[in-house]
């Protein structure tokens, strides 16, 4: 099966008619939006679907979809982890 093949099992089309005429079988739940929205991790996406993170990153981009945003709580996490190794590594 080729990246085209597999491309055309996940995509949604706006209106089911519009997914019908181009013979798009329309999956639910969707792994690449639920992956967007964060709803699901990048490796439950992955496995679902059966391909690599560069091909997942493909499917997000060619649906013009956002990547998922780290949390404020994680954000803030990695922000006071940098800081602890620069104090540890710059002095």
């Amino acid at each position: 099966m080729t990246p085209g093949q597999r491309k055309a099992k996940i995509i949604v089309g706006d209106e089911p008619d519009e997914a019908a005429l181009h013979g798009v079988h329309l999956s639910s739940p969707d792994p690449v939006l639920l992956f967007s929205q964060g709803e699901i991790s990048r490796k439950q996406a992955m496995r679902q679907l059966g391909i690599t993170y560069g091909e997942l990153l493909d499917f997000v981009a060619d649906r013009s979809l956002p990547l998922p945003r780290v949390s404020d709580e994680e954000t803030d996490r990695m922000a006071d982890m940098m800081v602890a190794l620069l104090d540890r590594y710059t002095r």
